[in-house]
């Protein structure tokens, strides 16, 4: 496979962002963050709600504490995907043994 020296829990999640440089790879995987989607409409919500906290507190530059807790949650977001992820794949794998 053409994607074996990335990790393929790395090309899917930057594939379901829709921000893999190379939008052919990994053809099994439709991006997430799009209009319609719950998690393109989450992160519209949120980045609507930071706008206005900015505007209610007149701050004309980006708010540190708000900058950390929004980078704080995508850490988190994309620590739990992973590990997602690795669960998938341990499940796949007991599954097929299971089915032995």
């Amino acid at each position: 496979m053409e994607y074996r020296l990335e990790k393929v829990e790395d090309l899917v999640f930057f594939k379901l962002l829709d921000q893999l440089t190379d939008p052919a790879r990994v053809p099994w995987v439709e991006p997430i963050y799009v209009p319609g989607h719950p998690c393109y409409e989450g992160y519209e919500e949120a980045s609507d709600a930071y706008r206005r906290l900015r505007k209610r507190l007149g701050a004309q530059d980006e708010d540190p504490d708000c900058e950390t807790m929004i980078n704080g949650l995508l850490q988190h977001g994309g620590a739990l995907a992973m590990e997602m992820f690795r669960c998938g794949v341990e499940y796949g794998k007991r599954q097929a043994l299971s089915d032995e």
